[in-house]
């Protein structure tokens, strides 16, 4: 970055920047600067371009109430010393989803970290519990992944007696062998949306921070059926 900086460019993009980064602030005041799909930006000058996570998680909760499950789970990931915005959005959008639903009394929500034993672990638990869910949201695909395992190791079918939805898009969710329902984030529009923003703050530097988000969408295939 400090080499991009000393070369003189007009305007940086930064993906996946941690907010606690501390050149962040530095640059920032250098160089027009937007950052991509992290939302625990509290800068006054950087533009965040991201997915709107909070309507994901509804996306996938309100797929699974259509198709008739009630005792839905989800499982939320944690980052040890992070705020982590995008986990807490998806979290809720998936709590609001169920209590309008009527379905307070059903939320259940078990931690992970963003990796496949995560999931598994969370997975069994919930499955070992007295009324084990019908369906799990999972934080992102590779927790979800971590799920279907868990599932396919005590023997609940996916999704004949467990659905299971994902977040991300990724290209493991898409092979043939998976076919994960999930999440589309949008990760390629986003990316693109980000000139716009960054040409915006090349022409006025000092103007107050905007979000500026992109709507996802639900990719369903093999691993969501009805309850």
């Amino acid at each position: 970055t400090r080499t991009l900086v000393d070369l003189g460019v007009d305007g940086l993009v930064l993906i996946g920047t941690q907010a606690g980064w501390p050149t962040l602030a530095e640059v920032a005041e250098i160089v027009p600067t937007v950052a991509v799909a992290w939302r625990d930006l509290d800068l006054p000058h950087v533009d965040t371009v991201a997915n709107d996570d909070l309507m994901g998680g509804a996306l996938a909760t309100r797929h699974l109430l259509e198709l008739g499950h009630r005792r839905i789970a989800h499982i939320a990931g944690h980052v040890p010393g992070s705020a982590n915005a995008v986990g807490a959005l998806r979290r809720r959008g998936y709590e609001d989803t169920m209590r309008a639903a009527g379905l307070a009394d059903q939320i259940r929500v078990e931690a992970s970290d963003y990796t496949d034993d995560g999931g598994y672990r969370a997975t069994v638990r919930l499955l070992r519990s007295a009324e084990p869910p019908t369906a799990i949201f999972a934080v992102d695909d590779v927790v979800c992944l971590g799920a279907r395992a868990a599932a396919a190791e005590v023997g609940v079918d996916v999704p004949g007696a467990l659905s299971l939805v994902g977040y991300d898009n990724s290209p493991l969710a898409r092979l043939r062998s998976i076919w994960l329902t999930s999440v589309d984030s949008g990760g390629a529009e986003v990316g693109r949306l980000a000139a716009r923003p960054l040409a915006a703050r090349i022409d006025a530097p000092t103007g107050p921070a905007q979000v500026h988000l992109l709507a996802p969408t639900l990719q369903v295939r093999g691993t969501t059926g009805p309850r």
